[in-house]
């Protein structure tokens, strides 16, 4: 063997030594990393935590009612029941308005009756034409004395209407008054009420291709 075979000899022995060694190292390595072991195992996690729980804010009955009565509205304001205000307000808002349009129509037919009642020849310029734009109708004729009591019983009959109509709206807004302060009253009873997720009913409308309706849920 030559000099120059020797060389390539001791060439190939010294890098087949140097590949064992790593791959020696490399399962060395593999070897003394630490084994990872995912952990399956999962605690039961408190779902209470999770839900929001409702804040019970006890309220004074009496307060809430004191304050309704002094203003209506304001006992709901006191519940924090905001919604309830639009339903209060325009409730007596229409109810007024219906007042003072059944109070004028019932003046205006008074008026009319009380001028009809008189004598027609002592009648006015002002009255006469009163009577007309009540009446609204140029075929009527004031001096025959059959029309005339036609148009006394139609003026009495609408007095009786409109009179009768604007004592039910002062009735209705007394009542309104009285319902808004027991319903302050009750809200404030109510105000520890448990009305979480936990205890409720859901009302919800659903459909299909075939049928439609409405499904109700309870929550205890």
């Amino acid at each position: 063997m030559n000099c120059f075979s020797k060389r390539i000899l001791i060439t190939y022995v010294v890098v087949l030594s140097i590949v064992f060694q790593s791959i020696g190292q490399e399962k060395k390595d593999e070897i003394s990393k630490p084994i990872v072991v995912a952990d399956t195992i999962q605690l039961p996690m408190d779902t209470t935590e999770l839900e929001p729980q409702y804040r019970m804010i006890p309220r004074s009955p009496k307060k809430a009612s004191i304050m309704s009565a002094l203003v209506p509205g304001l006992g709901q304001i006191y519940n924090h029941k905001y919604w309830k205000l639009p339903l209060i307000y325009g409730g007596f808002a229409a109810m007024t308005y219906g007042f003072t349009w059944n109070n004028n129509q019932f003046k205006d037919y008074k008026k009319g009756f009380q001028i009809l009642s008189k004598d027609i020849s002592t009648l006015t310029p002002e009255e006469l034409a009163y009577l007309r734009q009540l009446i609204r109708n140029p075929n009527v004729n004031l001096e025959d004395p059959q029309q005339q009591d036609y148009l006394l019983r139609q003026l009495e009959s609408g007095m009786t209407f409109y009179k009768r109509n604007r004592d039910l709206n002062v009735v209705g807004m007394a009542a309104l008054y009285l319902l808004n302060i027991i319903d302050a009253s009750i809200d404030a009873h109510f105000s520890t009420f448990d009305i979480s997720d936990n205890l409720s009913m859901d009302v919800e409308p659903y459909a299909t291709p075939d049928q439609m309706g409405v499904g109700i849920q309870f929550k205890f």
